[in-house]
């Protein structure tokens, strides 16, 4: 059996039913049912969307796991931590002043 569109149906039903009022409550059914609604529609272009924003999210969830777990696997030493080690004080923007102690003079 093959599928048939919506207008092959009602001329099929309009061919083989021969009551009048049994033909335009089937034609009816097959228009309401085939039809998609308006809200349909709507509700489908929301779900598409949804549906987008859920697998951005899910990429971007995905690779902060991944950096993360790699984090612990690495054997790199973060740049920030590197200046903290040094005895230069000007890389961590700190400079020396000298003061004059009052007792001392």
């Amino acid at each position: 059996m093959a599928k048939k569109t919506k207008e092959e149906l009602k001329k099929s039903i309009d061919e083989t039913i021969e009551d009048v009022d049994k033909k335009i409550e089937m034609l009816e059914d097959i228009e309401d049912s085939m039809d998609e609604s308006k809200e349909e529609k709507i509700e489908k272009a929301k779900f598409e969307e949804l549906e987008s924003k859920y697998n951005e999210l899910n990429s971007k969830y995905s690779d902060l796991q991944n950096k993360y777990k790699e984090r612990f696997f690495s054997n790199d030493i973060a740049p920030e931590s590197t200046n903290l080690g040094d005895n230069n004080n000007t890389t961590l923007g700190l400079q020396e002043v000298n003061y004059i102690d009052i007792k001392e003079i």
